[in-house]
């Protein structure tokens, strides 16, 4: 039984030595540029500094080339087109429309669906129940590393798919998503990324306030 942990253990040394951190970040960019549409199902869970508890969320995730994606809760639904972008809220049956910025948010999760921004860099590896850890650190003097300490990201070996995502902030708030059923470039329709308005829902034009 100690011959054979000792070999386990040389064979995930071997395995996770025969990589660079960096050759591991290029693979799984490699993977999202050839997507055209990815959805996935999601649990997020975010922990304040202060809290020994916290607050956890699960949905889906739709996301299309073109600055188009769909993310719904049971909290709320996030929508756009790449030019509008509705934000529902099902408790109150709000709308809110604006226009869509893709730098509005410096940093989402959808930035790392989408095969993991430019702005951060591969520091480690490290493996654990056959998966790829890479340590992510945020360019310095990018908005990124006045937000977070690091990330790190959970790759599937072979498929380069990212299956969980951590990630600590610089206030101490640590976040976690967990990704199951990814499915890559199975024709989601463009109607997917617009939100239907039904008669009962109120709705606030936000863009109307700015002018």
């Amino acid at each position: 039984m100690k011959y054979s942990l000792a070999i386990l253990f040389l064979y995930v040394y071997s395995f996770s030595q025969e990589l660079s951190p960096k050759e591991v970040l290029e693979n799984v960019r490699t993977k999202y540029s050839q997507m055209n549409d990815v959805s996935a199902d999601f649990v997020q869970s975010v922990k304040l500094r202060y809290k020994q508890s916290g607050q956890k969320t699960d949905g889906t995730i739709q996301l299309k080339k073109g600055n188009r994606y769909r993310i719904e809760t049971d909290q709320q639904t996030i929508v756009t087109d790449g030019k509008k972008i509705w934000m529902y809220s099902p408790s109150n049956k709000q709308v809110l429309i604006d226009v869509f910025k893709p730098n509005r948010q410096q940093f989402s999760p959808d930035k790392f669906l989408i095969g993991l921004p430019k702005d951060f860099s591969a520091s480690k590896l490290d493996t654990a129940n056959g998966l790829l850890i890479l340590t992510l650190e945020p360019t310095k003097g990018t908005t990124q590393s006045l937000m977070m300490t690091g990330v790190k990201v959970l790759v599937k070996r072979d498929s380069w798919l990212v299956e969980r995502i951590e990630y600590t902030e610089n206030n101490g708030t640590m976040t976690t998503i967990a990704l199951s059923n990814i499915r890559f470039n199975k024709g989601i329709a463009d109607t997917n990324f617009r939100f239907e308005i039904t008669p009962e829902m109120k709705v606030v034009d936000v863009n109307s306030f700015k002018q």
